[in-house]
Parts: C-alpha cells; sequence; structure tokens
C-alpha cells in the first residue's frame, strides 16, 4: 500500500470532522442560502432512527395553486435546495425576489411554503408546510424551526 494512502485518508477524515454542526454554505451561487440575507427557516432532518440524515436533500417550494385545475400541471413558483451538515442542520437564507413579492402580493404578502428533506441513504423523506409574510424586501419574525422527521411530519421544537 502507498504510504500516501493513509495521509489521505486520514486528512480526508480530519476535513470532514472540522466541518462543524452548522449547514455548510452551498456554492455562493446558490440563491437558497445568502449568508447576507434574512433567514426564511432553518431546521435538522433526523432519519428513522432519530440520528441526522448527513448530506440529505433539502427543498423548499412555493407552488401556484390558487387556480388549480384537475388533471393540470400546478404552476411551480420556487424551488430551491440545500444539503443538511454532519448534523443534519439546514438553514435558508434569501431574499423574497420581486417575482415572489408580487405572487405573495395576491395571498395579503403571505408565502406557503413546502419542506421536504429526502435521505439519500434511505430515500426516506420528511415533510413540513409553513407561511412566511413579506415585508419589505425580508421577513416577518419570527424565523421558523423545524425538525424533520425521516418517514413523517416535521415538529417545531
Amino acid at each position: 500500500m502507498s504510504p500516501l494512502r493513509p495521509l489521505a485518508a486520514a486528512t480526508l477524515a480530519i476535513s470532514l470532522l472540522g466541518c462543524g454542526d452548522r449547514p455548510s454554505p452551498p456554492a455562493s451561487s446558490n440563491p437558497a442560502f445568502d449568508p447576507a440575507a434574512p433567514t426564511v427557516v432553518t431546521g435538522r432532518f433526523l432519519n428513522s432512527a432519530s440520528l441526522p440524515a448527513i448530506g440529505a436533500i433539502v427543498d423548499l417550494q412555493v407552488w401556484d395553486d390558487a387556480n388549480a385545475e384537475i388533471g393540470k400541471p400546478v404552476p411551480l413558483v420556487l424551488d430551491l435546495q440545500v444539503l443538511t451538515s454532519l448534523d443534519g442542520r439546514f438553514e435558508f437564507r434569501f431574499r423574497p425576489a420581486p417575482d415572489l413579492r408580487t405572487f405573495a402580493h395576491t395571498n395579503n404578502d403571505y408565502v406557503n411554503f413546502q419542506l421536504m428533506g429526502i435521505d439519500a441513504n434511505s430515500q426516506g423523506i420528511g415533510q413540513w408546510a409553513f407561511p412566511r409574510k413579506i415585508v419589505g424586501d425580508a421577513w416577518e419574525e419570527p424565523v421558523p424551526s423545524v425538525t424533520l422527521h425521516e418517514n413523517g411530519a416535521g415538529t417545531e421544537p
């Protein structure tokens, strides 16, 4: 075995351990996470054994279902994703875009979000729905926090 192989494995383990307990910020091109923007929702995703769902995809969506018709697709207004951290945490931080503010204006400035976590290891899903009110170019306080449970609904702490 090459003497570099154990060194590479140790380096990878140390770098993974050093990730901390906060979600790793996605690439700056990801509109779901802008460190300077207000927080939309935070949370944690747990698998069926109540352990953190590490590296799970968490999807935040808004659907325009006000005029939905049977048999026709419902328009998707917003679809953003982040990955969970080593302790299953996630966070969405972004400002409401002008088109989302226009959409919310038809609902007294509220946006109804659908949150879904998908654990890549088990293919388990956790879901939660929540409203947020837009105030100017931010979100009305308080910031919701949720624990997504694999194969179940989310719960607020």
